[in-house]
């Protein structure tokens, strides 16, 4: 797990994302979301990919980033960055089902990028269990609620 602050959460539109997602997570009351050590392109779309019986592919869980916006701004940028999954990613999560987590959790450990936490080496999947039931209700959440699930990424 990397050292950045890496934060899921979901809100109606990128617009809101950006304004409450700026603070993050801990920073502001209005959002629902978790922090996570897990970055979405690879360990989290494992996690798709594993749920699915599906292989892992750079496109599975694919990201927008909608801040910062402008290039210039972001050379010299060193703030947190804000993207949104893929519209497809919600609802593959969302589709998990409970029973199967425990499972689905052992076999994500087993990932080579997963292998050098220490909690993971020693055969503690407590934490990744809790980011997966975390994003697979978060997803859930969001679909109810019609709202896009975002990514914070603070360097």
């Amino acid at each position: 797990m990397y050292g950045v602050l890496i934060e899921y959460f979901r809100a109606p539109d990128r617009a809101t994302a950006v304004k409450a997602g700026r603070r993050g997570v801990a920073g502001s009351r209005r959002l629902d979301g978790f922090r996570a050590g897990i970055m979405p392109e690879v360990e989290m779309a494992e996690l798709l990919a594993l749920a699915h019986d599906r292989p892992w592919s750079l496109d599975l869980l694919e990201t927008e980033e909608i801040w910062p916006r402008r290039w210039i701004f972001r050379s010299r940028y060193d703030g947190p960055f804000i993207a949104e999954l893929s519209a497809s990613s919600g609802p593959q999560f969302a589709s998990i089902p409970d029973h199967a987590v425990p499972g689905l959790v052992t076999r994500w450990a087993q990932i080579e990028e997963l292998s050098l936490d220490s909690y993971i080496a020693a055969g503690d999947y407590s934490r990744l269990e809790q980011v997966a039931v975390a994003m697979i209700g978060l997803a859930r959440r969001a679909q109810e609620a019609g709202d896009h699930l975002y990514v914070r990424i603070a360097p």
